[in-house]
């Protein structure tokens, strides 16, 4: 979760000082949208099929609970 947050901080700051850099009026282009919609999307699905969940390890105090 903190790589997301520093992630769309570096694209927030990016944008920012490009902005300061060009002034003129933002010409909305398909691919720029396309990037920032779906980069995330696909690198959160790629890491999750690429790596997948971690396996829950059972601990004494589940198997406890599980007693009760």
């Amino acid at each position: 979760m903190t790589l997301t947050w520093f992630l769309a901080l570096l694209v927030s700051y990016g944008l920012r000082v490009w902005g300061h850099q060009h002034p003129e009026p933002f010409l909305i282009r398909g691919s720029v949208v396309a990037v920032l919609l779906l980069a995330p999307v696909i690198g959160l699905g790629a890491w999750v099929l690429l790596v997948g969940f971690a396996p829950v390890e059972q601990t004494a105090d589940s198997e406890a609970s599980k007693d009760l």
